[in-house]
Protein backbone atom coordinates (compact mmCIF):
# COMPACT_ATOMS: atom_id res chain seq x y z
CA UNK A 1 0.00 0.00 0.00
CA UNK A 2 3.13 2.78 0.96
CA UNK A 3 4.47 1.73 -1.91
CA UNK A 4 1.30 2.71 -3.97
CA UNK A 5 1.14 5.50 -2.36
CA UNK A 6 4.41 6.70 -3.02
CA UNK A 7 4.78 5.69 -6.69
CA UNK A 8 1.49 8.00 -7.13
CA UNK A 9 2.78 10.91 -5.58
CA UNK A 10 6.00 10.22 -7.91
CA UNK A 11 3.71 10.53 -11.02
CA UNK A 12 2.12 13.42 -10.19
CA UNK A 13 5.41 15.31 -9.82
CA UNK A 14 6.66 14.07 -12.91
CA UNK A 15 3.95 15.09 -14.63
CA UNK A 16 3.78 18.51 -12.67
CA UNK A 17 7.48 18.78 -14.04
CA UNK A 18 6.64 18.73 -17.25
CA UNK A 19 4.53 21.75 -17.37
CA UNK A 20 6.80 24.84 -17.87
CA UNK A 21 4.52 26.82 -15.21
CA UNK A 22 5.40 24.41 -12.65
CA UNK A 23 8.79 23.14 -13.17
CA UNK A 24 10.58 26.29 -11.88
CA UNK A 25 8.48 26.10 -8.68
CA UNK A 26 9.04 22.43 -8.28
CA UNK A 27 13.02 23.75 -8.44
CA UNK A 28 12.66 26.27 -5.88
CA UNK A 29 11.41 23.95 -3.37
CA UNK A 30 14.32 21.90 -4.10
CA UNK A 31 12.15 19.04 -4.93
CA UNK A 32 14.94 17.12 -5.80
CA UNK A 33 16.51 16.61 -2.34
CA UNK A 34 13.16 14.90 -1.53
CA UNK A 35 13.34 12.43 -4.63
CA UNK A 36 16.53 11.88 -5.53
CA UNK A 37 16.70 9.59 -2.30
CA UNK A 38 13.90 7.15 -3.79
CA UNK A 39 16.63 6.52 -6.19
CA UNK A 40 18.56 3.99 -4.15
CA UNK A 41 15.12 1.52 -3.78
CA UNK A 42 16.12 -1.57 -6.47
CA UNK A 43 12.87 -0.50 -8.24
CA UNK A 44 12.27 0.39 -11.53
CA UNK A 45 8.81 1.69 -10.63
CA UNK A 46 9.99 3.57 -8.31
CA UNK A 47 13.04 4.99 -9.86
CA UNK A 48 11.91 5.67 -13.69
CA UNK A 49 9.54 8.82 -12.32
CA UNK A 50 12.37 10.52 -10.20
CA UNK A 51 14.53 9.58 -13.59
CA UNK A 52 11.89 11.83 -15.99
CA UNK A 53 10.89 14.06 -12.98
CA UNK A 54 15.29 15.12 -12.65
CA UNK A 55 15.15 14.67 -16.87
CA UNK A 56 12.33 17.33 -16.95
CA UNK A 57 14.31 19.77 -14.08
CA UNK A 58 17.63 19.73 -15.97
CA UNK A 59 16.26 20.33 -19.24
CA UNK A 60 14.87 23.93 -18.23
CA UNK A 61 17.83 26.67 -20.04
CA UNK A 62 18.64 28.25 -17.25
CA UNK A 63 19.93 28.45 -13.54
CA UNK A 64 17.66 26.78 -12.57
CA UNK A 65 18.70 23.85 -14.53
CA UNK A 66 21.71 24.14 -12.29
CA UNK A 67 20.55 24.21 -9.70
CA UNK A 68 18.38 21.31 -10.05
CA UNK A 69 21.89 19.35 -11.13
CA UNK A 70 23.75 20.73 -7.96
CA UNK A 71 20.94 19.58 -5.62
CA UNK A 72 20.79 16.35 -7.45
CA UNK A 73 24.53 15.88 -7.45
CA UNK A 74 24.56 17.29 -3.67
CA UNK A 75 21.85 13.87 -3.10
CA UNK A 76 23.89 11.39 -4.74
CA UNK A 77 22.16 10.79 -8.07
CA UNK A 78 25.41 10.69 -9.88
CA UNK A 79 26.93 7.26 -9.01
CA UNK A 80 23.36 6.03 -8.91
CA UNK A 81 22.40 7.06 -12.14
CA UNK A 82 25.93 6.01 -13.63
CA UNK A 83 25.42 2.24 -12.52
CA UNK A 84 22.05 2.18 -13.77
CA UNK A 85 23.88 3.15 -17.15
CA UNK A 86 26.63 0.80 -16.68
CA UNK A 87 23.68 -1.98 -16.66
CA UNK A 88 21.92 -0.72 -19.98
CA UNK A 89 18.72 -2.67 -18.85
CA UNK A 90 16.71 0.07 -16.86
CA UNK A 91 13.35 0.87 -19.07
CA UNK A 92 14.41 4.73 -18.49
CA UNK A 93 17.34 3.99 -20.31
CA UNK A 94 16.27 6.62 -22.74
CA UNK A 95 16.62 9.53 -20.35
CA UNK A 96 19.81 8.47 -18.04
CA UNK A 97 22.46 9.30 -20.67
CA UNK A 98 21.15 13.32 -21.45
CA UNK A 99 20.24 13.83 -18.00
CA UNK A 100 23.60 13.00 -16.87
CA UNK A 101 25.07 14.93 -19.76
CA UNK A 102 23.02 17.74 -18.46
CA UNK A 103 25.16 17.78 -15.17
CA UNK A 104 27.45 19.71 -16.95
CA UNK A 105 25.71 21.80 -18.31
CA UNK A 106 26.35 25.93 -16.38
CA UNK A 107 27.10 23.12 -13.49
CA UNK A 108 28.30 24.86 -10.11
CA UNK A 109 31.38 23.82 -8.19
CA UNK A 110 29.69 21.69 -6.26
CA UNK A 111 28.21 19.24 -8.96
CA UNK A 112 31.48 19.40 -10.62
CA UNK A 113 33.42 17.92 -7.82
CA UNK A 114 30.52 15.15 -7.17
CA UNK A 115 30.91 14.57 -11.02
CA UNK A 116 35.15 14.50 -10.39
CA UNK A 117 34.49 12.22 -7.07
CA UNK A 118 32.76 9.81 -9.20
CA UNK A 119 35.23 9.86 -11.86
CA UNK A 120 32.47 11.07 -14.29
CA UNK A 121 35.36 12.75 -16.76
CA UNK A 122 36.43 9.24 -17.63
CA UNK A 123 32.28 8.16 -18.45
CA UNK A 124 32.53 11.23 -20.67
CA UNK A 125 35.70 10.46 -22.44
CA UNK A 126 34.37 6.58 -23.30
CA UNK A 127 30.76 8.32 -24.72
CA UNK A 128 32.79 9.97 -27.34
CA UNK A 129 35.40 6.94 -27.93
CA UNK A 130 32.63 5.26 -28.73
CA UNK A 131 30.14 7.24 -30.75
CA UNK A 132 27.51 7.85 -28.35
CA UNK A 133 27.59 11.45 -28.86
Amino acid sequence: MVKGILVKILLCLKELSRDGNCVSQLIQNSTMASVIPFLNIDDETIQTPVIIILWNMTRVSNKNSAKSCAEAAEHGAIPILNKLIEQQTHKAMYFLVPTICKFTSHAKDETLFELKKHNMAQFYLDMTKNGVV
